[in-house]
């Protein structure tokens, strides 16, 4: 038996679509230390959509309109009007989908008048708080936003929550094998926040330009949509992944729609360029598009330069969960991951096997970084092991 079919092996992150657990703990998807990073995702998406739905929907201010040429005095006096006052769009249950909320201001005469109004848009608690705009997420500095958006889904339709699950599902074991569970996670929440960097982005150059040259018209590849426009979604996340299993199995064949076999590489450009297209165009959800196409460039570097994903979580200190050194402080009792791994190795046979801590270091270092992180030195002793253990078992 060689090291790949030792249970250590099937550790956290490390696909195993052959058995019916991720490792010798436990068993199956019961056991939640050993559910990967990509089973928590889905389960935390999916948990929140649910949760959501029962929850109450609020009022979210979505655009403030007030008079031309108001001074802005005037503006900031100007308080709410009561409910009885809103003019509100029901469904046909008789719960609130969008409304105006008028701002009044009493001037000096004791007259109160109507100085603007707010645009007013229901969504449930979780999504109200969460979601990601350019005026929240970056003018308002809600930081927890940027992170937050990546989790939620729109109510509308279960589409949205179904194909992204699935294609974290599908292609996400890959993506984690390769680099680890660790530097997956922070491999997958970078991919969302550059997809609403460049969202915000070609949002506030499209205002901007609209302001300053008062154009009307919309300009190609950029965002005239307000900033209080929510931005929600897994999606920036899959992109990145599905760029990065395409660079790691280019050749692999994907059913399209279950029934159509497609090249992986073929399928995963083919989807770019749709989303350059839909967001040239002007298409209803452009900010979508550019999200996805953030999340897509991040994929493909940091897919390219794994490196880059270590001390992502640097603000936790000394349990960062991609530092380097992690792995030998996260054990039970002190011990690292493959300290404990050895145990299932047992003694390596053979001439000149192997020095036992190096062969340790090693696999310390799969499990944190992926197998990609090592060297040929690295690669070569991990081989000796594998056959020194071979000739053991044989």
């Amino acid at each position: 038996m060689g090291l790949a079919d030792r249970h250590y092996h099937r550790e956290p992150g490390r696909f195993d679509p052959g058995g019916s657990s991720y490792g010798g703990g436990g068993s199956g998807i019961l056991n939640w230390r050993l559910w990967s990073v990509t089973t928590w995702l889905i389960v935390l998406c999916t948990s929140i959509f649910v949760l959501d739905t029962f929850l109450p929907r609020v009022p979210v201010v979505m655009q403030t309109r007030v008079e031309a040429d108001l001074p802005k005095s005037v503006i900031a006096d100007a308080e709410p009007g009561s409910r009885e006052t809103w003019r509100v769009t029901e469904d046909r249950f008789g719960n609130p989908l969008e409304g105006v909320r008028p701002l009044l201001r009493t001037g000096p005469d004791g007259v109160t008048r109507e100085v603007g109004v707010q645009q007013l848009r229901w969504m449930p608690v979780l999504q109200a708080h969460l979601h990601y705009s350019t005026q929240k997420g970056f003018f308002q500095l809600e930081f927890w936003r940027i992170l937050g958006f990546q989790f939620l889904h729109t109510h509308d339709t279960i589409l949205h929550l179904l194909f992204n699950m699935m294609g974290l599902f599908f292609f996400g074991p890959l993506v984690e094998r390769e680099l680890g569970s660790k530097r997956y996670l922070a491999f997958y929440l970078l991919c969302g926040i550059a997809g609403a960097l460049f969202y915000t982005v070609l949002n506030v150059g499209g205002i901007v330009l609209q302001q300053v040259t008062g154009q009307a018209e919309p300009v190609t590849f950029l965002l005239f949509s307000d900033m209080a426009t929510p931005l929600i979604g897994a999606s920036a996340g899959v992109f990145g992944v599905l760029i990065a299993g395409a660079r790691l199995a280019p050749n692999a064949t994907v059913h399209l729609f279950m029934l159509i076999p497609v090249r992986f590489g073929t399928l995963a450009w083919v989807l770019i360029g749709l989303e350059v297209f839909m967001l040239l165009t002007g298409a209803r959800n452009a900010g979508g598009h550019a999200a996805h196409l953030g999340g897509a460039a991040a994929g493909f570097y940091f897919i390219r330069n794994p490196h880059h994903l270590h001390d992502f979580f640097d603000i936790l200190g000394r349990v960062d969960p991609t530092s380097r050194g992690t792995g030998r402080r996260s054990g039970r009792g002190g011990e690292g991951v493959a300290t404990r791994a050895r145990r299932g190795l047992g003694r390596l046979a053979g001439s000149a096997p192997p020095d036992p801590a190096e062969v340790d270091r090693i696999l310390d270092k799969v499990f944190n970084e992926g197998i990609s992180s090592l060297s040929e030195k690295e690669r070569r002793v991990l081989e000796a092991a594998r056959r020194a253990g071979d000739r053991q078992a044989g």
